[in-house]
């Protein structure tokens, strides 16, 4: 018998906040994320380096990919755990604020809220410094199976990391949930090997898995990315999604594969990449487009938020992104996929539908917001975007390994816990 969970307090209104009309349940990581950039290297003894610009963001494959479902339109609540901190405090203001339910969020007595310090570099690339906190022990005993069962899609955050998760009890509910309708979907959090095994026993629970290149090799075996989507196929997936860095991504279904490009921007900050590409894939999964649809919406999410400083960078005026295009799976294919980003105020994709597409889609993040009359947190999303170069500024492809985004490969992955 699962004990009943006591709601969270609305920090912002001070009342019980519940799931009216809840499309989507993101569950799992929960983070803070202190960003700065550019950095080129950390001052030596007591020496001060100046910035151009410094953010804190709800982060995390859960909360990020909540924050950017949100700032789409879609209804939101996510669940996971956090410290009874000041850091739990402001991570739970800051996604209520944007419009996501955290009454499924708990808080844990004497933990530590997960953060990561990331130092920015020029180039997009994302080191970090990062405690893992309250995510480990959040545990069945801390979630409301209602809020499981009575989603349209249940996201799956950083399982990998959620170790008082892999429960059989929890496994059930998830059988039970899809039994009822539910649509599972799974990222990864880490590309740190030891973690891959306990991950895969995840797979037979799910519809959709979207790890990243690295993740997908380890947690199958295969040898190359091809033979890791028809392995993981093999688990009884509807689709396997790859995110593949500077390549994009790889979509595998029954029919076959497809492979996505990403789109060519500028690259400021890969953090979050992969969980804007989950939160688009599952923005227009949800409104009924096609998996090929909804992975092309998930790059152009990506694509956003690697345009600016922090996991919800960009994403604004976000909810244009499922009108612009032709509605929310892109049918249109990239040559919109670029317009959509242009004219919503994106990432500086005005060189024209000709312009050739390269990288960016890869593994964990997160952001939210209930649109353009919303107030926004200063803190959170002031200068968001770094798109200062204007429409005339030459588009380049940069990723770079490591962190929440685009990871160039497996010698450059990062084996953090950090999002």
């Amino acid at each position: 018998m699962i004990p009943p969970i006591k709601p969270a307090v609305d920090i912002l209104v001070g009342r019980p906040s519940i799931i009216q009309g809840m499309t989507v349940l993101t569950l799992g990581v929960h983070i803070v994320d202190v960003l700065a950039r550019p950095v080129e290297s950390i001052p030596a003894g007591q020496d001060t380096h100046l910035v151009e610009q410094v953010r804190i963001t709800a982060a995390g494959a859960a909360a990020g990919t909540a924050v950017d479902l949100a700032r789409l339109g879609v209804p939101v609540a996510s669940a996971g755990a956090v410290g009874d901190d000041e850091l739990g405090d402001f991570l739970l203001m800051i996604m209520a604020r944007h419009g996501v339910d955290v009454a499924g969020v708990a808080r844990k007595s004497g933990e530590q809220t997960a953060a990561s310090i990331l130092p920015i570099r020029p180039d997009g690339g994302r080191p970090s410094f990062h405690v893992p906190g309250a995510n480990l022990g959040f545990a069945l005993a801390d979630l409301d199976p209602a809020r499981v069962l009575g989603a349209k899609l249940v996201h799956l955050g950083g399982m990998d990391a959620s170790w008082g998760l892999h429960d059989p009890a929890f496994f059930a509910l998830l059988d039970e949930a899809r039994a009822g309708g539910t649509i599972i979907t799974m990222d990864l959090l880490s590309n740190m090997p030891d973690l891959m095994p306990a991950a895969k026993v995840f797979l037979p629970h799910l519809d959709y898995f979207l790890p990243n290149e690295e993740q997908a090799l380890m947690i199958t075996g295969a040898a190359t990315v091809e033979e890791a989507a028809t392995a993981l196929l093999a688990e009884g997936l509807t689709a396997a999604l790859i995110t593949l860095g500077a390549h994009g991504s790889l979509v595998a279904t029954a029919e076959g594969t497809t492979h996505i490009p990403a789109l060519d921007i500028e690259v400021v900050d890969t953090t979050g990449c992969g969980d804007a590409y989950c939160a688009g894939f599952i923005a227009a999964l949800t409104n009924g487009r096609s998996v090929i649809a909804a992975a092309e919406l998930g790059t152009t999410v990506a694509a956003r938020v690697a345009g600016g400083l922090g996991s919800d960078a960009g994403l604004k005026d976000a909810r244009n992104l499922l009108s612009d295009a032709g509605g929310p799976g892109l049918d249109a294919g990239p040559d919109k996929a670029l317009k959509a980003l242009s004219d919503a105020g994106g990432s500086g994709l005005d060189a024209g539908p000709d312009k050739a597409l390269k990288a960016l889609s890869e593994a964990g993040g997160s952001g939210l917001g209930a649109g353009p009359d919303d107030a926004l947190n200063a803190l959170s999303d002031a200068g968001a975007s770094g798109l200062d170069a204007g429409p005339d500024k030459a588009l380049k492809a940069q990723s770079d390994a490591g962190g929440s985004g685009l990871d160039a490969g497996p010698d450059d992955a990062p084996n953090t816990l950090s999002d």
